[in-house]
């Protein structure tokens, strides 16, 4: 839950999706919501992080793209927040739009390298990658089905070197559906996003998905 109306238990539905056996959480502040955050919005994510099936904080981070809030509110609400899911222990969800090097000279300041971290969303350089999980070595990095857009050609140039055990697929729902598919973006296109991974590696998709369901399980201590 990223947006502050979705923290209220009259406008959320978390509570009911957590019932799910195969639905897990992470609670905290996006960055376009940074002029909303203050002590009430962060003892609430610090309460709802106490969920036996919340698994991370996030997604926090940079959006320098649309700057919905200010840039320097951004700052300091990334730099707030990994602090708090540093103290707690918790697997950090990233968000970083336009946003690279900020991004990574944040948590170089507040993060320890042994943080955990989820790069979600990535489309940023081959150097942004290696930088992250150089420094971080318990880092992954989050492919959507950006990867099979027509335009994509520097991020799949980006999976051919990235090493599979740092690879995690994902949705991004409803957003950044995969070609060749139709309508809102949802978990059963993540085949196609492993696919593409599968192809680009000369590989079987199967050993993609065993790989990534893999990393995401030892990202957020998941047993399943």
């Amino acid at each position: 839950h990223c947006d502050s109306t979705a923290f209220s238990n009259s406008f959320s539905t978390w509570q009911q999706e957590l019932q799910n056996p195969c639905v897990y959480a992470t609670f905290g502040m996006h960055p376009h919501n940074s002029k909303y955050y203050n002590n009430s919005i962060e003892d609430k994510i610090l309460q709802l992080i106490t969920h036996p099936k919340a698994v991370g904080w996030g997604e926090i981070g940079l959006d320098f793209h649309r700057n919905i809030s200010a840039n320097n509110l951004q700052l300091d609400v990334f730099a707030k927040q990994i602090k708090c899911a540093i103290q707690i222990e918790k697997p950090i969800v990233i968000h970083s739009r336009n946003a690279a090097q900020q991004t990574y000279s944040i948590l170089k300041q507040y993060a320890p390298s042994n943080t955990k971290l989820h790069i979600h969303c990535f489309n940023d350089s081959l150097d942004d990658a290696m930088n992250i999980i150089r420094e971080f070595p318990n880092a992954y990095i989050g492919i959507t089905g950006v990867v099979t857009f027509k335009d994509a050609n520097r991020l799949r140039n980006i999976i051919e070197v990235l090493p599979l055990d740092k690879i995690l697929v994902e949705t991004d729902a409803p957003y950044m559906t995969p070609t060749g598919a139709y309508g809102v973006c949802h978990s059963g296109y993540i085949p196609l996003i492993a696919k593409q991974i599968a192809n680009l590696k000369n590989i079987s998709t199967n050993e993609v998905l065993i790989a990534t369901t893999i990393n995401a399980c030892t990202l957020y201590q998941i047993n399943l």
